[in-house]
């Protein structure tokens, strides 16, 4: 399929793409070749014009609103998402294709796949594992911090039963869960914001139950000299704390291109995402401080439940969304783990019998949870999980590694003084990874 420079951009469907015998998607929704004429001959190892290109044609009234786009191999796993260079027209992706109305698991398959592929595109093979690993570790550090919760939640509220029972319960029951199909699963991910919702708007309620502080707001704990951090150590466990919840990062490129019009609709939307999210945190932050000052634990529900002077249902309440939290999002946070170790060590082939994959795919589920049961036995603390993954990963995901990309995609754009702002946000970006790291392990 060719597309004539002066005619036009067209979308090429899928449905196309796959008659002809392709099994290769553009790192866009669409996929596309460029006609090797005089006119484009000139642009052909031009990094900016292809990326520039396929933005085009994302943003293209042409292409089908109603089209509808699914993972073609939702068992490709992590491992299998590479990309290819193509001689003549820039990224191209294989093994999954990423379209509208996408599950959240399809997401974060689509969205790996697509953050994997601008890399090895623009710093080759031989980093490129690295690229999945940084992933690998971002899922698996998401969930150990959601056994975590569930775990410490209910062992605050059941103070006799040892954290290793409640550890073993929710991992039993995200095993039932992992068969599930991706359509029932993204609904439980729908349960989780509401859950997360409803835990902020109980803490902050509960802070007008209690007269007295600790754990009041109508008598906050406020004095100036909590203004500033005690040491750097915490300070730099707080940034990465911070940073913590802007992991999702990754599936940013599969949201825009799902969009209809992303042109017109991506940056309002990620502008209202993100400060929706940043006055979140925030909002919790403070009234956790305010609460119960210097004392406020890693997790201000431990505060809420082991503090005298709230009503009782408040504690039963939080405890039960916390609960439900873990096990409305693991499912899908676990499943891209889960579908490397089939297809790339198990070796599903998912064309055989019914009875061997079955076997394979429970043998697979059950080496996954042993090997988080494990860790969350070795790991025990949520702070500093989720310092550990706000400072080394999504420091390097967040920011480090999109300067870098953008850097290498406009460098011939950039003036002199937005290279120098670019690459002193990498190094102050490195700093902070390494810096955070230390702290979290050391603090």
């Amino acid at each position: 399929m060719e597309i004539e420079p002066d005619d036009g951009l067209k979308a090429v469907s899928a449905e196309e793409l796959s008659s002809k015998g392709s099994n290769s998607f553009a790192s866009l929704p669409v996929g596309i070749e460029n006609q090797t004429s005089n006119n484009n001959a000139r642009y052909k190892d031009n990094d900016e014009y292809n990326f520039e290109r396929r933005r085009r044609i994302a943003d293209t009234d042409e292409i089908n609103e109603d089209s509808e786009v699914e993972v073609i191999n939702e068992t490709s796993g992590l491992l299998e998402l590479t990309s290819s260079r193509s001689n003549r027209s820039g990224i191209i992706l294989t093994d999954s294709t990423i379209k509208g109305k996408s599950t959240a698991s399809q997401t974060i398959f689509n969205s790996i796949n697509v953050i994997i592929g601008i890399g090895k595109y623009l710093i080759g093979d031989k980093l490129n594992f690295a690229i999945f690993i940084t992933f690998a570790f971002d899922l698996i550090g998401a969930s150990l911090a959601l056994i975590l919760l569930f775990s410490d939640s209910f062992h605050t509220f059941f103070i006799n039963v040892d954290p290793f029972i409640f550890k073993l319960i929710i991992l039993c029951l995200v095993f039932g869960l992992s068969f599930l199909p991706l359509n029932i699963l993204s609904i439980f991910s729908f349960i989780g914001i509401i859950c997360t919702s409803g835990v902020v708007i109980i803490i902050f309620c509960a802070g007008f139950f209690k007269k007295n502080s600790p754990g009041s707001l109508l008598s906050p704990i406020f004095n100036k000299n909590y203004l500033w951090p005690k040491n750097i150590n915490d300070l730099l466990i707080s940034i990465s704390i911070f940073m913590a919840n802007y992991g999702g990062h990754v599936v940013l490129p599969e949201i825009i291109s799902d969009m209809k019009r992303p042109a017109k609709e991506a940056q309002f939307s990620m502008i209202i995402t993100f400060t929706f999210t940043w006055f979140i945190d925030l909002f919790i932050g403070l009234t956790g401080f305010l609460m119960f000052g210097s004392n406020v634990e890693d997790e201000i529900t431990k505060n809420i439940m082991l503090q005298q002077g709230y009503p009782s249902w408040i504690p039963t309440i939080i405890c039960l969304l916390m609960g439900l939290l873990p096990i409305a999002k693991l499912p899908i946070v676990t499943r891209p783990l889960i579908s490397t170790f089939e297809k790339s060590i198990l070796n599903i082939d998912f064309s055989k019998n019914e009875n061997s994959r079955f076997i394979k795919k429970l043998l697979s589920r059950l080496f996954v949870y042993i090997f988080f049961l494990i860790i969350s036995m070795i790991f025990t603390s949520f702070g500093k999980i989720m310092a550990f993954l706000g400072s080394a990963i999504c420091f390097t995901v967040c920011v480090t590694l999109p300067l870098l990309f953008y850097l290498k995609i406009f460098k011939n754009k950039l003036s002199r003084f937005n290279k120098i702002c670019l690459y002193i946000g990498v190094l102050v970006s490195c700093l902070f990874a390494i810096s955070g790291t230390i702290a979290s392990i050391m603090g």
